[in-house]
């Protein structure tokens, strides 16, 4: 069960407070039918989500990647006073990397 805020902004629809918005505005439908709690909750899996009519899904799956970082990178896309990222490192993943 995931919040349909949190839903909307991986389907890249809007950032949360936005989404939460769309639902107020009565943009967004769960199983045709018009929902308007910004908490609603929704089964990613079973439930059809629709903002203006149009059926909306998550752009990508997400990939973990384990690394071990060396010593001198910084856990950052980028930094104005370190040149090392452990984004660099992984330059060949097609995936998009967010760093933790």
């Amino acid at each position: 069960m995931l919040r349909i805020n949190k839903y909307l902004a991986r389907c890249g629809v809007a950032s949360r407070r936005d989404a939460d918005n769309l639902v107020v505005a009565g943009q967004v439908t769960v199983n045709n039918k018009m929902i308007n709690t910004p908490g609603f909750m929704i089964d990613e899996e079973r439930d059809v989500v629709r903002v203006d009519g149009k059926i909306v899904e998550p752009k990508q799956k997400y990939t973990y990647i384990l690394l071990n970082k060396p010593a001198g990178y910084l856990t950052s896309h980028s930094d104005p006073h370190h040149t090392k990222m452990v984004v660099d490192l992984l330059e060949n993943v097609s995936a998009r990397v967010n760093p933790v």
